[in-house]
């Protein structure tokens, strides 16, 4: 589109500057022979010839009879112009209005009475300083207007690039993320599948006790990864979230710690957790403080330590187990969606790989920071997001 309208505006612009220095040409010729046409009507006429020869006009007078009776020293003994106005200062391009002069002219031609009968005044002017003028700006075009056209188009493509590329990563983390769901929820099934044709197949001798608890603990796990999916589903539209209130995040962490002691045999310790008072979605920060605790049980060998406090402007919660920690080289990636450190393992403990993401995505919604701190054993995880005065 740029390249058609810069052509247009080059064939445009070339138009109209012809017709503006054509315009120039003809106001000069015709200022010319009015006052020679003046001048001769009042026998005032001077004498052409002895001008200086100019190769970009000429003038030449002709009377009734077709006879030169005055001219430029350029046009001296030279044939008359073969031409007689139809109105006072006609114009007209000519190839070469007199023999021996070279290139185009404008010829402006006024009739005359004088004292010895009518004569015919032209006055011509030459093109040459406007087809220069034109071949200059043609060419100055010519090279310009591509540049330009490729400057626009780069930068084009850059801008639209630049605002393209959030859909772009959103439309591959979607396709990445409904290629992830879809394989952890058709494995957990598979497996149930499997271990039911299995106890069928063995219907008598089969452990029907031990495959309902199996089957129990699969379907669990699947129910949380639902949840979680479909939490994650929510999130992705801020439409759906809930106003923001006062939040004792405190409390919401007791309540969290209790609904895991019922469950689990991990010693928790809250005696470093106080008053921290921020503000957001109560559900959205139980879901953070749950997951992570739900996580740190998951792979701690006996204990869980829980920090909360104020620091500066900031509410600061710590969760620290005492399991294997966290690589130095995966601390980023645990945070991404469907992340483990060890496949196997975390399948095998409930692990659904959404926990640490969701924690990540609200925390990031809150205006706080979620991150994997340095520890001589274990794993210790650090949020903190503002504090309500």
């Amino acid at each position: 589109m740029v390249g058609v309208f810069t052509i247009v505006f080059a064939f445009a612009f070339l138009t109209l500057l012809r017709r503006t220095l054509i315009a120039e040409v003809d106001d000069s010729a015709n200022e010319a022979v009015h006052d020679l046409s003046l001048e001769a009507s009042q026998g005032l006429l001077p004498n052409l010839s002895a001008a200086p020869p100019d190769a970009d006009s000429f003038v030449q007078v002709v009377n009734a009879a077709g006879r030169v009776t005055e001219g430029s020293s350029n046009v001296v003994g030279k044939p008359p112009i073969a031409w007689h106005p139809a109105r006072p200062a006609a114009k007209r391009t000519m190839g070469s209005p007199v023999e021996g002069l070279d290139g185009d002219f404008r010829v402006a031609a006024l009739s005359a009475p004088t004292p010895n009968g009518t004569v015919v005044v032209y006055v011509g002017r030459s093109l040459k300083h406007v087809n220069h003028d034109l071949f200059v700006a043609a060419v100055m075009l010519g090279v310009g207007l591509p540049l330009l056209v490729a400057l626009v188009g780069s930068t084009t493509w850059f801008l639209v690039g630049r605002a393209l590329e959030p859909v772009e990563i959103a439309n591959a983390r979607q396709r990445r993320f409904i290629d992830d769901a879809s394989h952890e929820l058709r494995s957990p099934l598979a497996v149930l599948r499997a271990e039911l044709e299995l106890a069928l197949t063995h219907a008598e001798t089969a452990d029907w006790p031990g495959v309902a608890s199996r089957m129990l603990g699969d379907v669990s796990r699947q129910e949380r990864l639902v949840q979680d999916l479909l939490f994650m589903a929510r999130t992705e539209h801020a439409d759906s979230r809930r106003p923001a209130t006062l939040v004792d995040l405190d409390a919401v962490v007791f309540d969290e710690v209790e609904r895991i002691r019922i469950r689990s045999t991990i010693v928790i310790d809250t005696t470093g957790v106080s008053a921290a008072p921020v503000r957001g979605q109560s559900e959205d920060l139980a879901r953070v403080v749950a997951n992570l605790l739900d996580n740190a049980v998951r792979h701690a060998t006996r204990r869980v330590c829980i920090t909360l406090g104020v620091d500066g402007s900031y509410a600061e919660l710590v969760v620290h187990d005492d399991g294997p920690g966290i690589p130095a080289g995966m601390r980023a990636q645990i945070f991404e969606r469907f992340a483990r450190i060890d496949e196997g393992r975390s399948r095998d403990r409930g692990g659904t790989g959404l926990g640490l993401a969701i924690a990540s995505e609200i925390v990031t919604d809150h205006g706080g920071t979620i991150s994997v701190a340095d520890t001589p054993a274990g794993a210790r995880l650090i949020v903190r997001v503002p504090a309500e005065d």
